[in-house]
């Protein structure tokens, strides 16, 4: 855009010309205190912008920026230890430490709050906002463009027999209306046992209720390496007795729980599972 000379003064003229640019100005120290907010972070500004990160970034169970995240530093979300950084931006989670937030808004600090993402549309308006708060609303634009792109190139064949399927996370909790991972699962043309069974949200699945109902696909979390209380209804000898791996499509958790373009990652396996799941069915009539 062109400055032009007007009659109201040069230097008046000037600052109004240049506002939009101001207003794009991208921060120089942006520190991130949410583990969703990193991955934006880390996918949509420059290197050089990143003070820090949560200590969750480089962790590959959570993150799926977390080979991006190695070398930065990290913080835990302690509003004295920000305060320190000296940051120019702060980027927080809906839920993140709401003391912190507070301390940090009381003290004039812009914080810019990520709402969690339900879907699809959510992760758009997500990443232009993360985008336009890093000074980069273009980078934000193509990443939008690309998703889009990949979305429709993917198939979500609706034909065939109906899928129930049924996710079945730690401490045997199923997810069900309202959430990012039921909206794909209904995109990949599957059923919801959730839905069934009048279950939103997050909440409880216990064993005997999944083995009554008997979904055509479980959809979960890969094992951990180490058992513990939380996995143990994962590894019940019932559970592995009922479906076998042909029943059973594992995603990580990391590629839907931020709300990040990786959830076409998850997509995708889904597609794969329901083609495979309906091929069985079909065959088996």
């Amino acid at each position: 855009m062109r400055c032009r000379q007007t009659k109201m003064g040069t230097i008046t003229a000037l600052l109004l010309c240049l506002l939009p640019a101001l207003a794009l100005a991208a921060p120089a120290r942006v520190v991130s205190i949410n583990m969703c907010t990193d991955q934006h972070l880390l996918q949509l500004a420059d290197r050089s912008q990143i003070i820090s990160v949560s200590q969750y970034a480089t962790n590959p169970a959570h993150s799926v920026v977390a080979q991006q995240a190695e070398g930065l530093p990290v913080n835990y979300g302690q509003a004295e230890a920000i305060l320190r950084l000296k940051p120019e931006l702060v980027l927080a989670g809906q839920y993140s430490g709401a003391a912190t937030v507070a301390m940090l808004e009381r003290l004039h600090i812009p914080v810019v709050k990520l709402p969690l993402a339900r879907s699809l549309d959510d992760i758009r308006s997500n990443i232009r906002r993360m985008a336009k708060a890093l000074g980069h609303p273009e980078r934000g634009e193509a990443q939008i463009a690309a998703m889009d792109q990949r979305l429709a190139a993917m198939s979500s064949d609706m034909s065939g027999p109906e899928v129930v399927a049924a996710f079945y996370e730690p401490n045997s909790y199923t997810i069900g209306e309202g959430t990012l991972a039921h909206q794909l699962l209904n995109h990949a043309g599957m059923v919801n046992l959730a839905t069934l069974l009048g279950l939103p949200g997050h909440n409880p699945l216990p064993l005997e209720i999944l083995l009554t109902h008997r979904p055509d696909l479980l959809i979960m979390s890969p094992l951990p390496e180490r058992g513990d209380r939380a996995s143990d209804a994962l590894r019940h000898p019932a559970l592995a007795r009922a479906f076998d791996e042909s029943q059973v499509v594992r995603i990580p958790k990391r590629l839907w729980v931020c709300g990040t373009p990786q959830v076409l990652d998850a997509l995708a396996l889904l597609n794969d599972a329901r083609a495979r799941i309906t091929h069985t069915i079909s065959a088996a009539r």
